[in-house]
């Protein structure tokens, strides 16, 4: 069955929610000495109801987002958040300053399970995307290409081509609580790589939905 679009409270038309349906915000972040087309945010805001409408798909119900697609301007150039230290692993120094940033500007408690987004930040750095569990996922410029069609994948490199749904797919993962964990095929391991004309996309295994459709978190 087509699932309800569900939107969140605030959003244009938003919809009274059953209690616990997780909200996700998206945004788009623009670092400092960027400039974005217009046309990304409704790319962003179309790989948001079409997050909507897979996850649904693999899990029998789905989170609620917004209408309109935050943008945010950061505070700093583009390779600031990938140059500045923070924690111990320079390989997520942008990743978290974007985060830690965004949580900022979007008021969101870190604490709060409930307070979820997904950051497409508008400068393509180096394919590197991550997420934090009950928190929320970033993504990397070229994912932006990838929506519009522009690229086909989202080129982690030649060998490892990603259908650009599946990536942030796997993400979201993440964010709801999942590991690495699962057979090779599931979105949360390598099957977010199996891309096939754009069409074929990753599932996630009868353990994984399990352990987000019973997670008190989850709604």
């Amino acid at each position: 069955p087509e699932p309800p679009l569900q939107l969140a409270p605030g959003s244009a038309g938003g919809a009274n929610l059953a209690a616990g349906t997780p909200v996700l915000r998206f945004v788009l972040f623009v670092e400092a000495d960027e400039e974005y087309d217009p046309e990304s945010i409704a790319l962003i805001s179309q790989q948001a109801l079409a997050l909507q409408h897979f996850w649904y798909d693999q899990f029998g119900g789905t989170f609620a987002v917004g209408r309109d697609v935050a943008v945010i301007y950061g505070d700093h150039p583009a390779a600031w958040y990938d140059d500045t230290p923070i924690g111990d692993d320079p390989r997520w120094y942008r990743l978290t300053n974007v985060r830690d940033e965004v949580r900022v500007k979007l008021g969101i408690d870190p604490e709060d399970p409930s307070a979820r987004f997904v950051v497409y930040p508008n400068a393509r750095i180096d394919g590197r995307v991550g997420a934090n569990r009950y928190a929320g996922a970033v993504m990397d410029g070229d994912d932006i290409a990838c929506i519009s069609g522009s690229v086909d994948t989202t080129p982690y490199s030649a060998d490892y081509p990603a259908n650009c749904l599946a990536t942030v797919a796997h993400e979201l993962g993440h964010v709801f609580g999942l590991t690495h964990a699962g057979p090779d095929d599931d979105c949360m391991q390598f099957g977010f790589y199996q891309y096939v004309n754009q069409v074929s996309l990753c599932q996630f295994s009868a353990e994984n939905r399990s352990l987000v459709i019973n997670d008190p978190a989850n709604g």
